[in-house]
């Protein structure tokens, strides 16, 4: 886990984002998939959200309110390769966009 942002207007929803990558440290054979998280019951349902090719293979360091919305957020990918970076996306706690 390597963000995580509680809705200011209903703390039932949270973003998280979650790096992806091989999971060898934790004696675990394979990759996992990061990537950004919503859920709307506290934690009880969590869905995936697609925000670009590769998201899954990124972590996402930040996840930063907008200035003057409270559930807006700024989040980007971080790579261990800077071309695989995918960019910088702002959202509404419910949809993103690059």
């Amino acid at each position: 886990m390597n963000s995580v942002h509680v809705s200011a207007s209903d703390p039932d929803v949270v973003v998280a984002g979650v790096g992806g990558g091989s999971a060898s440290f934790s004696g675990l054979s394979g990759y996992f998939e990061g990537g950004v998280f919503t859920t709307a019951d506290g934690g009880e349902s969590w869905t995936r959200v697609g925000l670009a090719t590769g998201d899954n293979r990124v972590s996402y360091p930040h996840l930063l309110p907008r200035p003057g919305q409270p559930d807006g957020l700024l989040t980007f990918g971080l790579a261990s390769d800077p071309a695989e970076n995918i960019g910088l996306f702002k959202s509404t706690i419910h949809s993103y966009e690059l």
